[in-house]
C-alpha cells in the first residue's frame, strides 16, 4: 500500500509538472474569481504567518504576502516544477524576502508546532485519498496557532448529487484518475471529522460549472 501510494504521488507530481508552464493560464482563466473571494474568507493580516498547500505557480502565495506586511508567507508543494514557478513568479515582485516556497508533502508539515495563524488550501485537498485528507488535517491541526484558522477551497459533492455534469466529470476521474484527479468531496464533513468547526461555508463554481465550497474552519 505504501508502494502503491508513493507510486500514485509521483504520478500526480508528474502530471503537474507537465502543465506547470501552461498553469498560470489556467489560474487565471478558472479560479481568479474563487481565489478572490476565498482570499477575502481567510483575511490574512499584518504580521501574520500564513502557509498555503499547493500553492501551484504563486498566484495566491503573492496577495497574501501584501496582505501579511511584515508577517511571513509560505508555500508548499509536492511538484518540482510547480514550486520553480512560484519561485519565478515572486521573484518578479518586492514580497521574496517574506515569502518562500519550498518542496514538501502535506502529509508531514515541515513546520514546528503552533507557528502558523492560517493556512489556506485550494482545489488540493481532494487531490488525497480519504485516509491520506484526515493526515494532511491532522498535521495542519499540529502546525495552527491556537485560534488560528483554515480556509479550504474544494470541490463539493454536497447537495449535487443528482448533477448530470458532476457524474460526467466523476466518471472522467474514475478513468483517467491522474490526469482529472481532483475529485468532489464532502468538505464539511470531512473537516468536522477531522476535528475543525466549520465557521463559514460559501458556494461557488469553476467555470460556471462544478460546484466549490469555501470553507472558513477553525479549532
Amino acid at each position: 500500500m505504501v508502494n502503491a501510494e508513493k507510486g500514485k504521488d509521483a504520478a500526480i507530481a508528474k502530471v503537474y509538472g507537465r502543465i506547470s508552464k501552461i498553469y498560470v493560464l489556467i489560474e487565471a482563466t478558472f479560479q481568479r474569481r474563487l481565489r478572490r473571494q476565498s482570499l477575502r474568507l481567510l483575511d490574512a493580516s499584518d504580521g501574520e504567518t500564513v502557509l498555503e498547500i499547493g500553492p501551484g505557480t504563486g498566484a495566491a502565495l503573492a496577495e497574501m504576502a501584501k496582505s501579511v506586511g511584515e508577517g511571513k508567507v509560505c508555500g508548499l508543494d509536492i511538484t518540482p516544477e510547480m514550486v520553480r514557478q512560484a519561485r519565478d513568479r515572486l521573484g518578479k515582485t518586492d514580497n521574496t524576502g517574506k515569502v518562500h516556497v519550498v518542496i514538501g508533502d502535506a502529509r508531514k508539515i515541515p513546520f514546528f508546532g503552533k507557528a502558523a495563524d492560517a493556512v489556506y488550501m485550494a482545489e488540493t485537498l481532494e487531490l488525497f485519498a480519504r485516509e491520506d485528507m484526515r493526515t494532511v488535517l491532522q498535521e495542519i491541526r499540529r502546525v495552527l496557532k491556537p485560534g488560528g484558522r483554515l480556509v479550504v477551497v474544494s470541490m463539493s459533492r454536497k447537495n449535487h448529487e443528482g448533477s448530470i455534469i458532476l457524474r460526467i466529470y466523476e466518471m472522467l476521474h474514475r478513468k483517467f484518475p491522474f490526469y482529472i484527479n481532483c475529485r468532489p468531496i464532502y468538505v464539511e464533513d470531512v473537516l468536522r471529522d477531522a476535528g475543525f468547526n466549520v465557521a463559514v461555508s460559501r458556494d461557488g463554481k469553476i467555470a460556471g460549472l462544478l460546484p466549490v465550497k469555501m470553507i472558513l474552519a477553525g479549532l
